[in-house]
C-alpha cells in the first residue's frame, strides 16, 4: 500500500550544545520512497543579493505548519507584531486608563 504524499517540517531545540539551538528537519514522503533534506552549504561568490536560487520555498500553508512548529519549540516574534503586538498595545493602552483614573480619582496609584 502506497503511503499518502506528505510533507514534514519539525522543529526542536538543542541542548547539547552550550547555548540552545533550534534545529529543523524536513521529511517528505512520495509514494513509497523517504526524503531527507540535507544540511545547507554555503558557497562563495562575487556580489550578495537575491538574484540566486532560494533556500527553500514553500507555500503559505506549509509556511504556517512551520511558523507553528517554530511556536511549539519555544520560539516567538521579538517586534511587537501580529497578535502579541496587538496583546502589548492592548496592555500599553489600559495601563494608561489606570494613571488616567487614579489621577482623576486622587487615588495616588502607579
Amino acid at each position: 500500500m502506497a503511503k499518502q504524499d506528505k510533507q514534514i517540517i519539525t522543529v526542536c531545540r538543542s541542548f547539547r550544545h552550550p547555548t540552545q539551538y533550534i534545529q529543523v528537519f524536513i521529511d517528505r514522503w512520495c509514494g513509497e520512497k523517504a526524503y531527507t533534506a540535507k544540511p545547507l552549504e554555503l558557497r562563495g561568490r562575487e556580489m550578495f543579493g537575491t538574484d540566486g536560487d532560494p533556500v527553500f520555498s514553500m507555500d503559505q500553508n506549509a509556511a504556517q505548519k512551520f511558523m507553528d512548529e517554530l511556536w511549539n519549540a519555544g520560539l516567538r516574534p521579538s517586534e511587537g507584531t501580529g497578535s502579541a503586538g496587538a496583546m502589548a498595545a492592548v496592555q500599553n493602552h489600559l495601563a494608561d486608563m489606570q494613571k488616567i483614573v487614579y489621577h482623576k480619582l486622587k487615588l495616588g496609584g502607579k
